[in-house]
């Protein structure tokens, strides 16, 4: 009986240690930062749109993005555009790495997260949600607003409207 108490006793201590072992560990949807998420607005008709956002890693671990999803659309998938031929190409990505103690923008002409087969256009103003999915299996959930193409990033970095 002494046996089985212990053993009772220390599976009860290995079980409680586990969440605070898992507290401890770091997770990308802990760690990662998410600023001025925002979609491209649609006019009526358009089934695709893309998303777009800066990525910060405090970490001193490097993650990766490897999948969203939306419940707006039939099908999420992370992208880049590529100059290939004098031509500008867009290339599904497998992982959008997120660099330890660094970001990445997710911004139009580079990398972002199409929106294929949309529920319904998307108005400027709308609410976008998006679940994140990284590279540990953790997911973070954004909510991004849709803005008309106009409206991207006129301010900051990234943008493309820089004075030289």
């Amino acid at each position: 009986m002494k046996a089985n108490a212990l053993a009772s006793w220390a599976l009860g201590f290995v079980l409680a240690g586990m969440p605070m072992m898992a507290a401890w560990a770091d997770f990308a949807a802990d760690s990662i930062q998410v600023s001025d998420p925002f979609a491209r607005a649609t006019p009526p008709g358009m089934e695709n749109s893309a998303a777009y956002m800066t990525l910060r890693n405090p970490s001193d671990e490097t993650f990766a993005l490897v999948a969203a999803e939306s419940t707006i659309a039939q099908t999420v998938e992370l992208h880049t555009h590529l100059h290939e031929d004098g031509v500008m190409k867009m290339r599904k990505v497998e992982e959008i790495i997120v660099p330890a103690g660094d970001e990445i923008g997710l911004e139009p002409g580079g990398y972002h997260i199409m929106l294929l087969g949309l529920e319904h256009a998307l108005a400027a103003g709308d609410d976008v949600p998006l679940t994140l999915i990284f590279n540990d299996g953790s997911r973070l959930d954004v909510t991004a607003e849709a803005r008309h193409p106009s409206g991207h990033r006129r301010h900051g970095h990234g943008g493309g409207h820089h004075s030289h």
